[in-house]
């Protein structure tokens, strides 16, 4: 089977979960969702990042990247609850690409095994129905992870500045993601010595 249909597939089940979706904006949210959201809302109602629902995380940090991608939605489509979730299936072809060309220049592991494992994964397809951050961490993270491999691998300091501010970008959303840099320093350290 070639991995594409399985791609268009995927995406064909994607799409169908809108028409299950809409308009209940309720199966919309899942864990932190309902606060990202309400975050953006905030901002484009009010020009404060605040939201304070009540519940025993309710005073939590939550970091300004998917707020401000919900915002930004919003703003230029209006408040449709099926812009977040076309969104996500962009970004999930957009994660099959970056796997594609992250493993075609690492190549160790056929992408197409690599996507047909993503593909299949429900749970990516059930992400495409939440408002949830993932779709849009994943792929940032992916090219963050290539320029670091092209970096390495062509010793180009313009690949290495592309990787950092991606990262950044990528700590917005997950604030993990500052630990990274420690372990890829302790990893290019280790690799000079060699």
């Amino acid at each position: 089977m070639k991995i594409k249909y399985v791609v268009i597939a995927s995406l064909i089940l994607k799409i169908l979960l809108i028409f299950y979706l809409y308009p209940n904006k309720e199966r919309m949210f899942n864990g932190d969702s309902a606060v990202y959201e309400g975050l953006a809302i905030s901002l484009l109602e009010k020009q404060q990042y605040e939201y304070l629902p009540k519940g025993i995380n309710s005073d939590l940090i939550r970091p300004p990247g998917y707020p401000i991608v919900i915002y930004c939605t919003y703003w230029l489509f209006g408040q449709h609850y099926i812009i977040p979730i076309l969104l996500n299936i962009f970004l999930f072809l957009a994660i099959v690409l970056s796997l594609k060309k992250l493993t075609e220049i690492i190549g160790i592991i056929d992408y197409k095994i690599v996507i047909f494992l993503i593909t299949i994964d429900l749970g990516w397809t059930i992400q495409s129905s939440q408002l949830v951050a993932e779709p849009l961490f994943t792929p940032i993270l992916l090219l963050s992870t290539l320029f670091l491999i092209l970096y390495i691998k062509q010793n180009n300091v313009q690949n290495l500045i592309y990787s950092a501010a991606l990262l950044g970008i990528c700590s917005l959303i997950k604030p993990i993601t500052l630990y990274l840099p420690i372990i890829i320093a302790f990893y290019l350290l280790i690799k000079k010595n060699y």
